[in-house]
């Protein structure tokens, strides 16, 4: 995914707590950490589906 400033501004922060957000909230106790944020990535390259 390419960084576009235009949409970068545009964009709403809802946007970007989409289904993996969720799953990596709920599954990991300290939030924000690398571990979610991995695991986030890992699910949006999955498109939702990690197990």
């Amino acid at each position: 995914m390419k960084y576009n400033p235009i949409t970068a501004k545009t964009s709403t922060p809802l946007k970007l707590k989409d289904a993996c957000y969720r799953k990596a909230k709920a599954k990991y106790r300290v939030f924000p950490s690398a571990y979610a944020s991995g695991y986030i990535a890992k699910c949006r390259k999955r498109k939702g589906n990690i197990g």
